[in-house]
């Protein structure tokens, strides 16, 4: 008997394996199709007005600081309005670096003599005074503080020319641009 019982419990086992390992579970599956990312956008407009049709990626002043004389006094030229108009609430810390052409030949032997300044508009004389940078130097990154999506900041540009201004700064004219670059805060 015990042998009958064991043929049995085996020829069961070997059953019972051999049923598991041919069995086969049924599946299913789905898919989603069509999903889509978009990543957002960066934009700083400039505008001369502050009025919001009158922002784009660049503008050209016809504002002029003539007559400057070395008295080391501050004069007020052109004040222009910078905008975050990005698509995803970045908020930038901004920084504004020039380039001048200084007109007739030879250029004027210390460029350190004429200095410009980039400020918020309404700034005191010791904010504007603080922020001048030599000609020299205007090709060097200055600071202009933080904006914030969404928000527009109007600056204004100063410049004075040194009380130590050689003669050779007699009759110049200085063009210069100022580009503005956003970095995400």
């Amino acid at each position: 008997m015990r042998r009958i019982l064991l043929a049995t419990v085996i020829a069961t086992a070997s059953l019972s394996v051999a049923v598991m390992t041919t069995w086969a579970a049924w599946t299913s599956s789905v898919t989603v199709s069509n999903n889509v990312i978009t990543t957002g956008s960066v934009s700083l407009q400039v505008s001369l007005t502050g009025n919001s049709n009158d922002y784009g990626s660049s503008v050209s002043s016809s504002t002029a600081i003539s007559g400057l004389m070395p008295t080391n006094t501050s004069s007020k030229g052109t004040t222009f309005y910078v905008k975050n108009n990005s698509s995803t609430g970045v908020n930038f810390n901004l920084g504004a670096v020039g380039s001048a052409v200084i007109s007739g030949s030879p250029a004027p032997a210390d460029l350190t003599s004429l200095q410009i300044s980039i400020v918020p508009s309404g700034s005191s004389a010791s904010t504007i005074d603080a922020n001048y940078h030599t000609l020299s130097a205007w090709g060097s990154s200055q600071t202009l503080g933080t904006l914030s999506s969404g928000a527009s900041q109007p600056y204004d540009i100063y410049a004075k020319l040194a009380t130590t201004a050689a003669d050779d700064w007699q009759g110049r004219q200085v063009t210069f641009a100022v580009t503005v670059t956003g970095s995400q805060i």
